[in-house]
């Protein structure tokens, strides 16, 4: 869906890169992904995160206009 918003124009080519980072982090929910990747997300990751949530929204909420 990403690439798909991309293609389509509705993302620009930063939050299409932030985006794919994002989706990564996002299997750190699990226990189980956290223990072998050995990351561990904290406060700052997440506002990392609704950055680029804030960024998507951005760019598709401009194309609305």
């Amino acid at each position: 869906m990403i690439n798909v918003c991309h293609n389509l124009e509705w993302i620009g080519l930063d939050v299409k890169k932030f985006s794919h980072s994002l989706r990564d982090f996002r299997n750190l929910i699990h226990s189980y992904q956290q223990m072998i990747s050995g990351a561990s997300p904290d406060k700052d990751t997440c506002d990392i995160s609704w950055l680029v949530v804030q960024a998507a929204s951005n760019d598709l909420a401009s194309k609305l206009k």
